[in-house]
């Protein structure tokens, strides 16, 4: 029978584990809304009905001597080699998934319970981890918490994106390969956990070399870890041959111009501003980690751990773009709470003693005063701190309102689907991949278009007697309005969301 205090806790633990449940539950965002939402919901539902790939969707009898057909792909999609077929872009891991209970209770629910469950993984994985990295009970306990609380994975927890799913399996590689030397089956289980992570983000691959530090330098450990992994390497090469025509190739193609030494120095200051505010200044006690006393193949493999992704992403262009970007390094955020972790509970911490009644100034030395004492101990007023500070970031960093936001792409999809006019022709680019999930409605991508490609297209709807709708964001309507000018009257206004529709096209330039 467990100790009364110890079962207490455990009770306490499940309670805010089921109000946390709940509280993403409440919040979370199912939609297929922008490029990431709309990419994997779209390959989830494409998977369900038993297909890899969609037909392109032209309006009747446009012909691609009017437009060409990459005119007509939306967010998160491709053109197959035979320009007929849109192929998902994103990962296939994310939406396995979706689909792994999407058939049984629908996408959307499906994406919820995804959601939830990692916030939850995300936390009890971190708190194991840091165990057997050496963190004791109450400092991983603390840990844990705040990695729960933090405005990115709770950003990341309540829309459809791969990050802290990414996250979740790159913990789950970590705390087998550390648990490998007990048992081979911990390797296995650690090389099965590295395949699915690799599903869902191809650059969980780095994480190879923090487990190379953390497995057992054994022949036995090292071909049970491949065989854990070999089945996800075949489904994984299987599935880039069939869409993308190369077992080693992905759907992002070739990005490697997005990669620059020049990038380093500005996204190194990004995340030393923004890392202190979404996993607290705790975290900047991971520089003194090299100096703590602890194995140090497992010191290594947490400084590789945490090091290869900051550094690998350091280089990369969209990264210190925004806060949330940091979300390609959420990976290796555990890190650096485990590390700063060992760092703080080297510290010997006082206590603050509270009483109920304080002695009168005259009390005699042997007085002592009546009532109750309360021992708080500095490190957990240090965590209450880092919790509110949690909470503070997360209302002004506005990271619970992604429904709120996005709430608006299932509206537009299906505005689109019921009450768009049959003579209408739609122009789209951000709500692409929202029309593409919620209707069957074909749609123009107008970015890329060139006066030669207008003309042939006002020339082609006069002729077909057509008429040009447009949905947009209102940072939309003036690239719409260069490339497909024209007087436009406003339809109807969804919320973020335009609709308009062309009533005097300009006249065609010579």
């Amino acid at each position: 029978m467990p100790d009364p205090a110890i079962r207490g806790r455990l009770f306490l633990l499940a309670g805010l584990a089921l109000l946390y449940a709940l509280y993403l539950a409440w919040y979370h965002c199912p939609y297929a809304g922008a490029s990431d939402a709309s990419g994997y919901m779209n390959s989830a539902r494409l998977m369900l009905a038993g297909r890899l790939t969609t037909p392109v969707r032209v309006p009747d009898g446009m012909g691609p001597e009017v437009l060409a057909r990459d005119h007509f792909v939306p967010l998160g999609f491709l053109l197959d080699a035979t320009q007929q077929n849109l192929r998902p872009t994103y990962p296939v891991g994310l939406p396995l998934h979706f689909i792994a209970t999407g058939w049984l209770i629908g996408l959307g629910p499906a994406s919820t319970l995804v959601g939830v469950a990692s916030a939850l993984a995300f936390a009890l994985l971190l708190y194991l981890t840091g165990r057997e990295f050496g963190v004791r009970p109450g400092w991983s306990t603390g840990v844990a918490l705040l990695g729960a609380l933090s405005p990115l994975v709770l950003m990341h927890a309540l829309q459809p994106m791969s990050d802290l799913v990414a996250a979740v399996w790159a913990l789950a590689v970590m705390l087998c390969a550390l648990r490998s030397s007990r048992h081979a089956g911990w390797a296995a289980g650690a090389g099965a956990a590295f395949a699915v992570a690799v599903l869902v983000r191809p650059t969980n691959m780095l994480l190879l070399l923090p487990v190379a530090l953390a497995l057992p330098p054994r022949l036995r450990t090292w071909i049970a870890f491949g065989l854990g992994g070999l089945p996800g390497a075949l489904f994984l090469a299987g599935y880039n041959h069939a869409l993308y025509g190369s077992y080693v190739t992905s759907g992002y193609g070739d990005v490697r111009s997005l990669f620059a030494a020049a990038h380093l120095a500005p996204t190194l200051w990004h995340y030393a501003t923004w890392v202190p505010v979404v996993a607290t200044p705790l975290a900047l006690a991971t520089v003194a980690l090299p100096w703590v006393k602890i194995d140090w193949r497992r010191k290594c493999a947490l400084l590789a751990w945490a090091g290869i992704f900051v550094f690998f992403y350091a280089a990369y262009e969209p990264s210190k773009e925004t806060w949330w970007y940091l979300r390609f390094i959420l990976p290796a955020l555990p890190a650096l709470g485990i590390a700063a972790a060992l760092v703080l509970q080297q510290i010997n911490y006082p206590s603050w003693f509270l009483a109920s009644r304080l002695l009168p100034p005259d009390a005699a030395p042997d007085q002592m005063a009546r009532g109750r004492i309360l021992r708080l101990p500095v490190a957990l007023l240090l965590f209450l701190a880092a919790a509110g500070w949690m909470f503070s970031w997360t209302r002004d960093l506005r990271a619970t309102s992604v429904e709120l936001d996005d709430r608006v792409y299932p509206i537009t999809g299906r505005w689109v689907a019921e009450q768009l006019p049959p003579d209408a022709v739609l122009i789209a680019y951000q709500v692409s991949g929202a029309v593409l999930y919620y209707s069957n409605q074909p749609f123009i991508i107008p970015n890329y278009l060139t006066p030669a490609d207008a003309a042939r297209l006002d020339t082609w709807l006069t002729r077909n007697h057509r008429v040009l709708y447009a949905a947009l964001y209102p940072h939309e309507e003036s690239v719409v309005r260069e490339h497909l000018p024209g007087r436009w009257e406003v339809v109807t206004r969804l919320r973020q969301v335009t609709i308009w529709r062309r009533i005097d096209p300009a006249p065609s330039p010579r």
